[in-house]
């Protein structure tokens, strides 16, 4: 249950952290300069669309598939709180087991699409390079996503970290 939390807070600080800092208040200082410099309502309307764009493509909620998941996962968050909140220990293990596999696996599939070819050759390239480098700094986010495949792929216990390269290199251990 702690684990799920610790993912959960990892995703969401990261993504907040990108949000208020790379995104929303580099913008606040683009859309400011042009304030400054305006001279008519109409390039202040103009600057103002800019920043909104800017705001939506940046933060990626403008990419359909991006968007649900990342909804999708704020949504299970919540849903774990709710149950932590609302129960002294978490009697349905069922359910905890429900939103642990969902977590897992949304966070996986925000990895893939994060990653896709098509994203990493378009115009978003550097902000979405940034994200994901806060994301796995550490390498944690990567693990994490190849440790989901290989468990929904054996449907056997999470190998160690030093075990992760052995599996993904197909070497054995010596």
């Amino acid at each position: 249950m702690w684990r799920l939390r610790e993912h959960m807070a990892f995703l969401v600080r990261n993504l907040q952290f990108y949000s208020q800092i790379y995104v929303i208040e580099f913008q606040w200082n683009i859309l400011q300069s042009h304030i400054q410099e305006s001279h008519d309502f109409t390039e202040l309307v103009g600057f103002h669309q800019e920043y909104q764009s800017a705001l939506i493509s940046q933060t990626f909620l403008d990419i359909g598939s991006g968007s649900r998941i990342l909804e999708s996962i704020m949504k299970l968050c919540l849903q774990f709180c709710w149950n932590i909140e609302n129960q002294d220990n978490f009697s349905n293990t069922y359910e905890l087991k429900h939103i642990v596999d969902e977590f897992n696996k949304k966070s996986n599939f925000l990895s893939t699409i994060l990653r896709s070819s098509r994203l990493a050759g378009s115009q978003r390239a550097p902000f979405l390079r940034r994200f994901l480098l806060r994301l796995n700094l550490n390498s944690f986010f990567e693990v994490m996503c190849i440790c989901v495949v290989y468990i929904q792929c054996r449907r056997t216990p999470v190998p160690l970290p030093h075990q992760l390269q052995v599996v993904r290199l197909g070497t054995k251990n010596t």
